[in-house]
């Protein structure tokens, strides 16, 4: 068995150890800077005695290093000890800043370790059989091995009272892979299997949910994991658990599991994928010294904006940047402290809301300044390592940046400026051999163009959603180019570092030759609908409405004409919640209040087109089938917009 103590703050420690049985070789050893000390001791069958480990230095290792992680750690590599008895005392300085007071024991006597301990906060255990992943338990808890382990967290732990949910369980068996099950909560629950053979299985525990069912949470947090696995470092967790309680007003996440409070109607994906990334960022690999709070929140905020960007949801992850911008700006103007001048150092934050904000934002212009693969790289590398130095990671970021970090302060205070900023698409022309169409483009906000360096990727979508390419736009001074391979005919330009930066195009500009133009006088269609009726819960059902071509928001639902709609006699379901998937290219609707052999209409009126793609409108109907045995939607032709009523949005 393994135990491992860990402490985190400014602490001097005395630890002891006592084994009675087999003890062979033991020895300390450097995991880290800022340092963890563990003392591993090998048990064999050769060798009776006692050993000690006395502080608070040991082998000329210090025990008191700021923002460092001591432990100690006893292995059995052969049978197990008769007994082994931990002391420890360690006295300092918590990350909190307050004085403490932490000593106890934990005593292993056979098959049955126990820990005691008195102090004011509760300490951090790991137990690891063999090579399973760690479990992590306060100290009330106790752990037998006959021939797996078992582990109870207390409901106290969750900070929650004690009828939701009582606790969480470890089963880690000789032969089957680890479960987790929420103990004691009478609330529904559902247990997804893992899609791949390496993947985590899912538990969700649900509180009534106004709109979204468990399996709605599960496969969120199912998609976040495996995506993380992908973009990061493969997990090591077999199950993974979300919890869903509306009497809290928190949101936390523990190796393993993601407890959510209040949050709204809406399904929280980007909630599930930050908390979901400490599984990552804080959980995997730890941050320690100043900075860590910036580093670990920020890359969890940032990692969430991926994960929606991924899952379709782009428009989440560009409201969440905005609406992070917006806040700083306010800070600013209400003479509150600019974190902005923080960046060099990254300094610790504490639990500062400007930690969320800020942090991502500048990750995205880091993503944005060396390109996303060079980044995705380095988090590759660092999502590997067990424990980081927040100095480090500084020190490697100024060197993908060919400089010190305080390029970050020279180059992204545009983070706080007042957008919007555009990409304005200059000129468009044939190479001299006809093969190639180069593109001209500047950076800029206000109609002024922007001095910026860096490189954005550039998506050009074909008539009717068919062809598509994707090309690196480097901007020199706030102008950039880009050669496309014609013929291709283009539809829409995207340009996506942290933002849909809007594409400001003339209506219609062709290339003289080549084959190539830029097009944007067709109207988007409808390709296909589906209705889906929620088999748990009648009355519900999920509309899927997907479109010819990227839509990102740009046509919704237009509540204005329901009164019009019914007098023309539809009838309207009631639209819970909708989100945009797949770039904008498909509207997932939830309705509710449907009825059984009645049709339903929803209508859509391109009401939310700008101006400035001089795009037509169109307008369509789906119609809902509800049935007995089986449900469906079809496409049909609405009523003309009346264009002299619009309101630019």
């Amino acid at each position: 068995m393994d135990l491992h103590l860990s402490a985190a703050g400014d602490f001097e420690a005395r630890v002891e150890l006592e084994v009675s049985g087999s003890l062979g070789v033991w020895w300390p050893f450097l995991l880290a800077r800022p340092l963890e000390l563990i003392a591993v001791f090998d048990l064999s069958d050769t060798v009776e005695g006692q050993c000690s480990l006395r502080g608070p230095t040991a082998h000329g290792l210090p025990l008191a290093t700021e923002g460092a992680l001591y432990g100690v750690r006893l292995s059995s590599s052969c049978g197990r000890p008769r007994r082994a008895r931990l002391r420890f005392e360690i006295r300092g300085r918590g990350l909190n800043e307050r004085r403490r007071d932490w000593r106890g024991a934990i005593v292993a006597d056979g098959e049955r370790v126990r820990m005691s301990e008195q102090s004011l906060f509760l300490p951090q255990v790991l137990v690891s059989p063999g090579n399973r992943a760690p479990a992590t338990f306060p100290w009330e808890a106790f752990v037998t091995v006959p021939k797996g382990i078992e582990m109870i967290m207390p409901g106290q732990m969750l900070e929650a009272p004690t009828d939701v949910p009582c606790g969480v369980r470890w089963r880690f068996g000789s032969s089957e892979p680890s479960t987790l099950w929420i103990v004691g909560a009478r609330k529904p629950r559902i247990v997804i299997p893992p899609r791949e053979s390496r993947s985590p299985a899912i538990t969700a525990v649900m509180d009534d949910s106004p709109a979204h069912s468990a399996i709605d949470y599960a496969r969120t947090l199912q998609d976040a994991v495996e995506s993380y696995s992908e973009l990061f470092a493969p997990t090591t967790l077999h199950t993974v658990a979300v919890v869903h309680d509306e009497s809290m007003n928190y949101h936390w996440s523990s190796p393993g599991m993601v407890l959510l409070g209040r949050h709204g109607t809406r399904l929280p994906v980007g909630l599930i994928g930050h908390e979901a990334a400490h599984f990552w960022w804080g959980g995997a690999t730890v941050f320690v010294g100043l900075g860590e709070r910036f580093l670990t929140e920020g890359l969890a905020e940032y990692s969430a904006w991926r994960f929606m960007e991924r899952r379709g949801s782009g428009d989440g992850a560009t409201q969440r940047a905005r609406e992070a911008r917006n806040t700083l700006q306010v800070r600013a103007r209400e003479g509150q402290p600019c974190p902005a001048l923080l960046v060099a150092n990254f300094d610790t934050l504490g639990y500062d809301t400007a930690v969320y904000l800020l942090a991502p934002l500048v990750l995205r212009y880091l993503e944005l300044r060396i390109g996303q693969q060079r980044f995705d790289e380095f988090l590759g590398r660092l999502a590997r390592r067990r424990i980081v130095g927040a100095a480090d990671a500084v020190a490697e970021i100024g060197a993908l940046l060919g400089g010190a970090t305080e390029a970050l302060i020279r180059e992204a205070p545009w983070l706080l400026q007042p957008g919007p900023f555009e990409v304005l698409v200059e000129s468009i022309e044939s190479s001299s051999h006809g093969r190639h169409v180069e593109l001209t483009t500047r950076f800029v906000r206000s109609n002024e163009q922007v001095s910026f360096d860096g490189v954005l990727s550039v998506t050009c979508h074909g008539r009717g959603g068919g062809d598509r390419c994707q090309r690196e736009l480097r901007f020199v001074g706030g102008v950039g180019r880009a050669s496309l391979a014609a013929p291709f005919e283009i539809a829409e330009l995207w340009f996506d570092p942290d933002a849909r930066f809007p594409a400001r195009v003339p209506p219609v500009q062709r290339a003289t030759a080549g084959g190539a133009w830029l097009a944007l006088d067709t109207p988007p269609a409808v390709s296909a609908a589906r209705f889906v009726p929620n088999a748990s819960e009648t009355g519900r059902g999920h509309l899927e409405v997907r479109f010819d071509r990227p839509m990102d928001g740009r046509m919704g639902i237009n509540r204005v004409d329901q009164d019009e709609a019914r007098q023309r006699g539809y009838k309207i379901p009631r639209v819970v919640d909708g989100e945009w998937r797949e770039g904008g290219a498909v509207l997932d609707l939830w309705l509710q209040g449907l009825e059984p052999d009645e049709l339903y209409t929803v209508p859509f009126r391109g009401r939310r087109f700008r101006d400035l793609y001089g795009m037509p409108l169109a307008a369509f109907d789906v119609r809902v089938a509800v049935g007995p045995a089986a449900a469906n939607a079809e496409v049909v032709d609405g009523e003309p917009v009346d264009e002299s009523d619009l309101v630019p949005s």
